[in-house]
Parts: structure tokens; sequence; C-alpha cells
């Protein structure tokens, strides 16, 4: 090549970066800046019975460091500055995690591990991140099984940042962009989403929800009859009710006690018929428990009280 065509090449390049350059610098007049991440505050670990920990070789500072190195990874939330835990005046979020952990007796042994991350910030509420996984333990000396159980509660772990990323995120989204959430994305993001419509009581949500009774995923159903039961609209019974004789015994005892905590003329009417004569006698039970829950008017007549 040619000495001037180097000399060519070479002044197009640091032209190149130079604009490159000025564009960067740009940005944040054009609007295009970053969205700063907000501050974790404070992380409290909540461990189950110390014996546990200590036959499974695990400590609490264990997890709070494993749980803070997830939470990195997941970028959700930006590096506490040094000396910031002293300052009163910082707004951030503040987290509580809470976990138990349990193994089969029986063969093939398992590890059963179960966490909520609770985060809070006063401007914001308070949102519970709930995380659960079961796992083999196939080894079978005492270092391999701790080992094992590391595993797993990484898997937990990972889940919790993953959801609390998804959380901060939809802060400050408008009603319909979460209602529009809850069915696009992934999970971790819908259920950020319906955190939100649960803990602003947004009514907008109340339809979004009913359709999602009638999903064959237990989960999603099961969500949705939470949050309902949140959000305490008396629109729901109906609903609640349709599913309720579409769905098997496990569920119809879900639906009765969310219906006796929904409340209303609709839902106590159908309680009522329920606990007076339907064939299943388990269910029946559950829809007077809801009743003596709701203070059963009906039955107060019956027996004579006021």
């Amino acid at each position: 090549m040619r000495a001037s065509s180097v000399r060519a090449a070479w002044r197009l390049r640091r032209c190149s970066a130079a604009l490159l350059t000025a564009a960067w610098v740009m940005l944040p007049s054009l609007g295009c800046t970053r969205t700063p991440k907000p501050m974790l505050l404070s992380l409290e670990v909540t461990a189950p019975e110390q014996e546990v920990l200590q036959e499974l070789g695990l400590r609490t500072q264990e997890v709070r460091d494993r749980l803070s190195a997830a939470l990195t990874r997941r970028e959700a939330f930006a590096p506490l500055p040094s000396g910031a835990a002293q300052k009163k005046d910082l707004t951030g979020w503040r987290g509580v995690f809470e976990f138990d952990i349990a193994k089969s007796t029986e063969p093939p042994v398992k590890v059963f591990v179960r966490a909520v991350l609770a985060l809070e910030r006063p401007d914001e509420g308070r949102y519970d991140i709930d995380c659960a996984t079961d796992r083999p333990m196939p080894s079978t000396d005492v270092e391999g099984r701790r080992e094992d159980l590391r595993q797993a509660l990484d898997v937990v772990l990972a889940s919790c940042a993953e959801q609390a990323a998804e959380q901060v995120k939809v802060q400050g989204k408008s009603t319909a962009d979460l209602v529009g959430q809850l069915d696009a994305g992934s999970a971790a993001a819908q259920s950020a989403a319906l955190r939100v419509l649960i803990e602003k009581k947004r009514p907008e949500s109340v339809p979004v929800l009913l359709e999602r009774l009638k999903s064959d995923q237990p989960m999603v159903v099961r969500r949705a009859i939470g949050a309902l039961v949140e959000l305490k609209n008396p629109r729901a019974a109906g609903p609640l009710i349709d599913a309720l004789k579409a769905k098997d015994a496990q569920f119809q005892r879900e639906i009765v006690f969310a219906l006796a905590a929904i409340g209303g003329d609709e839902a106590e009417a159908f309680l009522y018929t329920v606990a007076q004569g339907h064939e299943d006698p388990s269910l029946r039970a559950a829809a007077q428990a809801g009743l003596d829950e709701m203070g059963d008017p009906k039955r107060r007549r019956r027996d004579g009280g006021q």
C-alpha cells in the first residue's frame, strides 16, 4: 500500500473516531441518557434454624454474598457509594431475604429451597418476590451434598435476582403499559407488572386477571386468584364462580377461600349454596369455613342470632 494511501486511511479512522466521540458526547443533549440504576441501601438475610445451616455447611454471610453477586450480575441495582449506609437522605430500595431449606428423607434424595426477597421503597411500596426450587442431591459424601445444596441455592438466588431486576424496571409505568406487560415478555416481567398493579390497586387490571383464570397453567391461575384477592373487587365473584366449576378439587377449594376473602352478596350466596348441598364434603367444609370468616348472616338467622 502506498504511503499516501496509508495516511488517507489513518485520517479516515481518526475522523471516524472523532465523529463517534462527538456523537457520544451529544447523546445526553439528545435525550439518550441511560436511566440510572436504583441503589439497594441495605440487604438483610434471615436464615432458617442454625442447626440446618451447620449441617449443610452454610453461613448466613455466604448466602448474603451469593445473593449480592447474583443481583450484581443482573445489574439490578447500582453499587452503594462508600460510606452511604450512614446517610439518611439517600433514596433507594431496602431488601430482606428470607429462605428455608429442607431435604427429603426417602430416595431419591432432593433438596428444597424456598425464599422470599422483599423489596421496599417508601415512595414505591413493598414487593415480595417468591422463588423456589427442588433439585436432586446425587452426591453420597458430605462435601458433595453440600455442593448440591449450593447449586440449588444459586438457582433460587438467580431467580430472585432476575425478578428483582424486572421489578425495578416497571416502576413508574402507566397502568396501560403494566396491563400490556401481563401478556408479553418473560414470566419475571409479567410477575413484576402484576405486583405493581396489586400494590397500587389499579382496577383496570381486573379484566386481564379474570381472563387468566382460564389458563391451563396452574401457576398463572394461582397468581391471578391471589391478585384478585388482594384487589378485593366484587366484579371478580362471578368469573371466579365460573372458574370453580371448571377446575379440579384443589383449585376449587382455593377459589372458595378467594370468594370468601373478596366478599359481596354474590360470593356469599354461592358459598351458602355450596356449604348446604355440594356433593364434595371437603368443598362443603371449605365453603362453611369461608362463611364463618365472612360472618355469614344466613347462618346467624338460621341459628336465631342477631
